[in-house]
């Protein structure tokens, strides 16, 4: 890499911070206070015209909006604060991070962000235990200089029509904040490479890939 090619990667690196602390600043803050004044308002209505049927039913859905949105807000905040370390790529071991009832014999080791890829475990593992049923069966295989790790559950499985969905940010159907699999999909993308929904009704098998070297290594290179 050359002498500009460096200053400009480092120019971009902290054009990219400062873009990154407005973003926390707004979401933070700036758009906090006016939504709790609207939720405020909410109940000044409510009290106000004597708890009329109308006002309520209006007065209930400005507070449940309003509800909702700062938790988005909330969300995107983490989502922000995920892109902004810089990955470490490095040895794994994510039997460590296995919870203990599913720790049935180390899993084998790999290379990568370590902090990412726990990510992307622990969200798999909390989705299938929450949204499927027991049992929760976790697997690793290093192949071909790629690893491949599935985690599965004997719950109902997931539809059709949210097999795309239940990838997007703030698609919870929980009622959660929906990040866990939008958080594992970005951890694995990171790495250059995927989690993929592999499994239909009546079971689920979330299956997460990448190569177990750095996406920016350049064999033969300096």
């Amino acid at each position: 890499m050359t002498t500009d090619s460096l200053r400009q990667s480092s120019h971009e690196a902290r054009r990219l911070r400062a873009t990154l602390a407005l973003l926390r600043k707004i979401v933070g803050h700036d758009l906090r206070s006016p939504l709790q004044a609207v939720s405020g308002c909410a109940d000044l209505l409510a009290y106000s015209t004597g708890g009329q049927p109308d006002a309520r039913r209006l007065s209930h859905h400005l507070r449940q909006s309003s509800g909702r949105l700062l938790v988005m807000m909330e969300g995107a905040r983490v989502l922000v604060d995920d892109v902004g370390p810089p990955m470490t790529w490095g040895p794994v071991s994510l039997s460590d991070w296995l919870p203990a009832d599913l720790a049935r014999g180390l899993l084998p080791p790999v290379e990568g962000d370590a902090t990412l890829l726990r990510r992307a475990l622990e969200a798999l593992v909390d989705n299938a235990r929450q949204h499927g049923a027991e049992p929760v069966r976790v697997s690793l295989t290093v192949e071909g200089g790629e690893a491949a790790l599935a985690v599965s559950d004997a719950g109902p499985g997931v539809s059709d029509h949210q097999r795309d969905a239940i990838f997007r940010p703030f698609v919870s159907m929980t009622g959660g904040r929906g990040l866990g699999l939008t958080r594992a999909r970005r951890a694995l993308e990171d790495h250059g490479g995927s989690l993929t929904l592999d499994a239909g009704e009546p079971s689920t098998t979330f299956v997460a890939r990448w190569p177990l070297e750095a996406p920016w290594f350049e064999p033969g290179g300096g």
